[in-house]
């Protein structure tokens, strides 16, 4: 005899299964195709844009950011700007060279032990600081040639339009095999033809999982590798391939998102389609009355 709390359980899983049916059929008849046909229009949406981000020109976005890659007259200023700044800096490394010197002169007097060994310790030190303050002038005029570059906003848009996308197929998936799972009978020796049935469903299911995994894969990879383009042309400002290669890196990953939303579209008409086609099969595996049709 089960004890109490065996039967207990054994009445909220029958519940849970009742719920999971409940949900998994809600899934296979209403939301599976009103989502195959909401993304039916919008990937004709995005097939329509698409002809527009290949004509799109991204040099108007992306000079603004790294100026040298501008026309020589822009180069031509930058110079003028930058030997004005040398020499604005000079004179003022010259100026705090000369206060270094005055104040180390002046405090030597007041304090009446005026030396050779002492003017050449303090002349000394004075090199040594004059040193670290032409670093930390360099080390900043660095910080500021060196401007952020922000990601391609229509990318992020389709990312994060493709990730709700994914997160959804999964959702359904998830609970549609995790009732045929349940669904399966007791197992035996003769019969099995819809449990194999069920299998093969589920097998479909799964592939259409694998698309969604590998979309959110290549988000990841996509800004790794752009951000080690853009490495690279911060160093190599003056060669214009690395320059392009961003553009067409940028508009290979647009096409690429497209395609996976088509790919979801294609993987949830192929799973109403085979759902519908084995429904009876999938709701009743084995047949009840095979051993009194024999009579």
């Amino acid at each position: 005899m089960d004890s109490k709390e065996t039967l207990e359980l054994k009445k909220r899983f029958e519940n849970f299964r009742k719920e999971s049916k409940n949900t998994a059929l809600e899934i296979m008849n209403l939301k599976i195709p009103k989502k195959y046909f909401e993304l039916r229009e919008r990937v004709e949406s995005l097939e329509e844009s698409l002809k527009a981000t290949i004509e799109k020109n991204y040099e108007k976005e992306f000079t603004q950011f790294f100026p040298s890659t501008n026309t020589n007259t822009k180069t031509k200023t930058n110079t003028n700007t930058n030997t004005n700044t040398n020499t604005n800096t000079n004179t003022n490394t010259n100026k705090n060279k000369n206060k270094i010197l005055n104040t180390n002169i002046n405090t030597s007097k007041n304090n009446g032990t005026l030396n050779d060994l002492d003017l050449g310790t303090r002349k000394r030190k004075a090199k040594f600081d004059l040193k670290e303050i032409s670093k930390n002038n360099n080390n900043n005029n660095k910080r500021v040639q060196l401007k952020t570059v922000p990601c391609n906003k229509e990318i992020i848009q389709l990312m994060d339009e493709l990730k709700k996308e994914v997160l959804i197929l999964l959702q359904y998936t998830s609970k549609v095999k995790q009732w045929m799972r349940l669904n399966i009978p007791l197992i035996s020796d003769g019969a099995n033809f819809g449990v194999a049935v069920i299998e093969k469903v589920i097998g479909i299911i799964g592939r259409s999982e694998d698309v969604g995994y590998e979309a959110l894969q290549s988000t990841t990879k996509y800004f790794i590798a752009r951000g080690k383009l853009i490495s690279t042309l911060q160093k190599h400002t003056n060669i214009q391939d690395y320059y392009y290669s961003i553009f067409e890196f940028d508009q290979r990953q647009i096409i690429t998102l497209k395609t996976m939303f088509r790919y979801i579209r294609d993987n949830y008409g192929i799973m109403y389609d085979t759902i519908q086609k084995n429904m009876e099969k999938i709701l009743k595996p084995r047949n009840d009355n095979r051993i009194t049709s024999m009579f």
